[in-house]
């Protein structure tokens, strides 16, 4: 699955050094977020972007993750980084391509 984080449509570009502290605080949630709804191992791959306007990753959960596990990572990864990106006051927005 990829979790896209994007820039908005209608939003000014934000510095590179506010990019790179975007992007580990992704990869911190990710992270966290695996721990307390697998506890299972994952991989996450630094999403290829020429242009750098796509800050997320792509996310590999464990084969031996349930679809229940997958699912609750999917809904806490979303609400956690949305609710990040809202309140840092950003201009991105999350998706999540399964």
């Amino acid at each position: 699955m990829n979790l896209n984080i994007m820039l908005k449509k209608d939003a000014t570009d934000i510095s590179s050094s506010e990019k790179k502290t975007i992007q580990i605080a992704v990869l911190n949630f990710i992270s966290l977020v695996n721990g307390l709804q697998t506890g299972k191992e994952i991989v996450m791959n630094k999403l290829d972007d020429e242009a750098a306007e796509n800050l997320g990753y792509e996310v590999h959960l464990s084969p031996k993750v349930s679809d229940e596990e997958r699912e609750g990572f999917i809904g806490q990864a979303e609400r956690q980084i949305s609710l990040f990106l809202k309140m840092a006051e950003v201009p991105y927005e999350m998706e999540i391509v399964k």
